[in-house]
């Protein structure tokens, strides 16, 4: 999301994460609004010991009907294919539901989120994500 400042990483390399969106289908949302459904980096570290990069991330999920789930959470991405010409890396974490609009006022749940990370010219990953919310 090139409207949201990038987030500065503590640790090596100077690195800086950006904002994304995020598209697709949910059980409870059926199609996702992607312009609506963003998240950001709140807090990120990579050290090169490890090839990991941690982040915070804070964001929302759009419903098919307009109604938001907000989310905070904790990801680890694992570069190190990065740094010997690989092309992908992995992402997981889990995201904690915080809230929400609509029929999500007061929603609270989890769920893991894990998939690919690809090093293009423009980094993304693929997702997918299970767990649990009370509505």
């Amino acid at each position: 999301n090139p409207s949201i400042p990038p987030t500065s990483c503590s640790g090596d390399l100077g690195l800086a994460t950006a904002g994304y969106f995020m598209h697709g289908n949910a059980t409870h949302l059926g199609q996702l609004i992607s312009s609506n459904s963003r998240g950001q980096d709140t807090k990120c570290d990579f050290r090169l010991s490890t090839g990991f990069l941690n982040t915070e991330v804070k964001g929302q999920l759009a419903a098919a009907n307009g109604d938001l789930i907000y989310y905070t959470g904790v990801d680890v991405l694992d570069l190190n294919n990065l740094f010997i010409g690989g092309t992908e890396g992995t992402i997981k974490g889990r995201w904690t539901i915080t809230g929400g609009t609509g029929r999500f006022a007061g929603a609270t749940g989890y769920f893991d989120i894990s998939g690919p990370v690809y090093f293009t010219s423009a980094p993304y990953f693929s997702i997918t994500g299970e767990g649990v919310i009370t509505y």
